[in-house]
């Protein structure tokens, strides 16, 4: 635990600047508030553009305006040097864009599951696939911009096990007590257990719920190669640590959705596993503690349930 405090310290020493990150932070806590009332993602973008292509521009600028801001703004601030005007820099922000845009829209395949399947193995079938999809939304292009790119970042962080296990496992403790107490809030029982068996099938409750958290976890994988992983340690020769505020900012707008706490926090959590990513060159570290929280908070809505 100590050597992740070093690092966060060395970061703060080093690196953190307060006026960019405070003038990024009041955006955001807007974007927040703002998201609370009109429901951008989950109203105007799914339901009203439900099935239609231009959901993937709808993606694509919720979730660019909050890159490219962040990154105006340590612009301005002559944090960035000239990586801002590269082309090298817009090839990469505006390809890992696309793929995130593109994996938030993807929906071609519910048609023809509930047109095979009967409702029974429908919706459990939907959800599952749905973490799934991250292999061919996520991991096959980013697999291939890495072997053409001839990237040597470990796939981004995923190969390099230099971590610290002792550490993440203290910060996952730390963070047990605030999973309960926001364990008795209405927004997250809303919200949590992301999934329920509501229909019957000949295959029991208990197996759908145990195979649904396992595809869960998995699909935090792709969460942490996209950013900690792309957006921070592939974009290192570019932004330098500056990589991790832009990278913060577009990860909270990604819980957009979600309790508008949750979304508050990940500004925070965000930027510490970007801080931990950029000094170790790693993302098993932030794949753990990822993974262990969603479980963590997916257990805590079911004994709410209890």
């Amino acid at each position: 635990m100590r050597h992740l405090i070093g690092l966060i310290k060395k970061h703060y020493q080093e690196d953190f600047h307060w006026p960019s990150s405070l003038i990024v932070f009041i955006f955001l806590v807007a974007a927040i508030v703002i998201n609370s009332y009109l429901d951008i993602e989950d109203y105007y973008i799914d339901k009203v553009w439900a099935g239609h292509p231009i959901r993937v521009l709808w993606f694509f600028l919720l979730f660019s305006v909050p890159y490219y801001l962040s990154c105006w703004v340590l612009h301005a601030y002559g944090l960035t040097g000239n990586a801002f005007l590269s082309r090298g820099f817009y090839a990469r922000s505006v390809f890992i864009l696309i793929c995130m845009a593109f994996d938030s829209s993807f929906s071609w395949h519910w048609e023809w599951i509930r047109s095979t399947f009967d409702m029974g193995y429908a919706y459990w079938l939907l959800r599952c696939s749905n973490n799934l999809l991250t292999l061919f939304t996520i991991f096959l292009p980013l697999g291939i911009y890495y072997y053409l790119a001839k990237e040597r970042t470990g796939f981004y962080g995923l190969g390099n096990r230099n971590i610290h296990w002792q550490g993440y496992l203290v910060l996952l403790a730390c963070v047990a007590p605030l999973v309960a107490g926001a364990s008795f809030t209405e927004g997250f029982q809303d919200a949590y257990p992301r999934y329920t068996p509501y229909y019957t099938s000949d295959l029991p409750g208990w197996i759908k719920v145990v195979v649904y958290e396992l595809t869960y976890g998995l699909s935090f994988i792709s969460v942490e190669l996209i950013f900690r992983g792309f957006l921070v340690i592939g974009m290192l020769r570019i932004l330098g640590p500056q990589a991790i505020l832009p990278m913060a900012a577009l990860y909270c707008v990604y819980h957009f959705g979600k309790p508008p706490m949750e979304a508050f926090s990940s500004i925070f959590g965000g930027y510490l596993l970007g801080i931990l990513a950029y000094y170790s060159r790693s993302i098993i570290g932030g794949i753990l503690l990822h993974v262990g929280l969603a479980w963590m908070m997916e257990l805590a809505a079911w004994l709410q349930r209890q």
